[in-house]
């Protein structure tokens, strides 16, 4: 139901185990219990999403597609997003008791990979001999304000 959260009680009257001699059935008591999983998590009636993303599409941006309850939705990133940055969008969480919906809250994660093999190292060591890509550092070892 619209609202519900996790430990909540539903009672079904009547629908529980037949009465004895006669008597009413009694009730039938459900406790939610919401499922979580690794992207995914409830905060109240907002919905969080863990969105990972990779090298270019942090450095670039663009269009990604993430998902809510109620179906996918596009969001267009901005160049340069900050990790752990949150992007909200409006009314697409969950619903709520008294109407409308709650937000779905992007946390920006950045997924490197763990290994990296020899192409790949090679063409990251290139990149950083660019001019831009590399922080200019003083004889101390700090890095200059620009």
């Amino acid at each position: 139901p619209a609202g519900a959260k996790d430990g909540d009680t539903l009672t079904m009257k009547g629908q529980g185990d037949a009465g004895r001699g006669g008597a009413a059935n009694g009730d039938l008591r459900i406790v939610l219990r919401l499922k979580e999983d690794a992207y995914l998590s409830a905060k109240g009636p907002d919905v969080v999403y863990e969105c990972p993303l990779n090298l270019l599409e942090v450095m670039l941006g663009g269009e990604i597609e993430v998902p809510t309850p109620s179906g996918k939705v596009k969001l267009t990133l901005k160049p340069g997003l900050p990790p752990d940055s949150t992007l909200r969008v409006k009314g697409k969480g969950l619903p709520k008791g008294n109407g409308g919906r709650g937000d779905l809250l992007v946390r920006i994660k950045y997924h490197l990979p763990a290994k990296m093999g020899v192409k790949a190292r090679r063409l990251l060591e290139e990149l950083v001999e660019l001019p831009g890509w590399s922080p200019k550092r003083d004889k101390s070892g700090f890095v200059k304000k620009r």
